[in-house]
């Protein structure tokens, strides 16, 4: 019923605009993977010089869950997140 009543064209721009912000501020230096399809919520990212599987558990360590595929960092983001969880995620992976 939440859904329905909040509608799925809104939610799909919250999750867009997450995912927007996310990428705008992610900080210099981090890789994005695309997998050729149109802007998504769903973000694959990455640093050169950190091991993925580190970086990941030092975030669920802090309480934020995140895969990994192909060894970038998988976030996708969803109606029930928050631009201040985006902001949570942007500080804790700086390097």
């Amino acid at each position: 019923d939440t859904l329905l009543e909040t509608g799925l064209e809104n939610i799909e721009k919250h999750n867009l605009r997450l995912a927007g912000h996310f990428l705008e501020n992610l900080p210099s230096g981090f890789e994005t993977y695309s997998s050729g399809k149109n802007f998504s919520p769903i973000v694959c990212f990455r640093h050169p010089g950190t091991e993925s599987a580190a970086l990941k558990g030092k975030l669920s360590d802090d309480g934020i869950d995140l895969t990994i595929r192909e060894g970038y960092l998988r976030a996708s983001f969803h109606f029930f997140n928050t631009e201040a969880e985006v902001e949570k995620l942007l500080v804790k992976i700086r390097p």
